[in-house]
């Protein structure tokens, strides 16, 4: 049996939303700001794993790359704060997991992008 490869990560504490008063089960992550738009492409690509340079090969005119680099700006940010799921990142970036068993974003991604937003002072 191959020994698995591991590595251990330190996270400081992190504010969450809840998704009611009467609810306790977390929304979101509280942010002291919202994300630029390099640090959510930066998310996007090497965190994720989405790969945005096909969806930036569709548009023809600065105008609209602008709005794209916008939309999933704002996107990233609320799916931080838990305003929306994965399907909302998938729409924003036209970037679909075809494999419907593999749906969704990896614990450890999510490990990975409280990690990068503490490193980058936004949590």
């Amino acid at each position: 049996m191959e020994k698995e490869i591991t590595k251990t990560i330190t996270l400081k504490p992190v504010k969450c939303i809840r998704q009611s008063k009467n609810n306790p089960y977390m929304r979101g992550l509280v942010m002291k700001r919202d994300l630029t738009t390099r640090e959510a492409c930066h998310i996007y690509r090497n965190i994720f794993l989405f790969n945005l340079d096909l969806s930036l090969d569709d548009f023809e005119s600065k105008e609209e790359k602008d709005y794209f680099y916008i939309e999933i700006t704002n996107t990233m940010n609320a799916y931080i704060k838990g305003d929306c799921g994965y399907r909302s990142l998938c729409d924003a970036t036209y970037c679909y997991d075809d494999d419907d068993d593999d749906y969704g974003i990896s614990i450890a991604a999510h490990l990975k992008l409280v990690q990068y937003l503490q490193e980058k002072n936004v949590l």
